[in-house]
């Protein structure tokens, strides 16, 4: 992998704010691994970007991460989704809203989830594909 995109910020106080907010979203892009409504990838990538202004070693971690850094390479790199995690995507997300729209009890919060995973789905499938290689 790269290196970061951009030189660590100089200030001590900045490098650390950026720091603790790279560490933030990462911790939610964790747990939108877990949770079918939270997204994960842009919280990561914001993390990527908060690290390579403060960070090198952390920014060195999170884009050589084998399960996250091929994907935040890709879109570094060329803006695209590979097909295969798209496809995935397309597949698995759908199932985690089925299920909160099962779970939830009340109209309102049905239609929510209804229009968020439609916009999540709208979303997935709008991104650039990468073609195979």
């Amino acid at each position: 992998m790269s290196g970061p995109v951009s030189r660590p910020s100089r200030s001590q106080l900045r490098r650390a704010a950026l720091t603790a907010a790279g560490l933030f979203f990462t911790l939610l892009g964790i747990i939108g691994l877990l949770l079918p409504l939270v997204p994960t990838t842009p919280f990561l990538l914001v993390a990527v970007a908060c690290f390579a202004r403060s960070s090198p070693r952390l920014h060195r971690w999170i884009v050589s991460n084998r399960y996250v850094g091929p994907y935040l390479e890709e879109w570094r790199l060329h803006r695209t989704v590979p097909r295969a995690a798209k496809i995935k995507a397309l597949l698995v997300v759908p199932l985690g809203f089925v299920c909160s729209f099962l779970l939830v009890p009340e109209p309102w919060m049905r239609v929510t989830v209804l229009v968020l995973g439609c916009a999540v789905m709208g979303i997935v499938a709008w991104l650039p594909t990468s073609r195979p290689s």
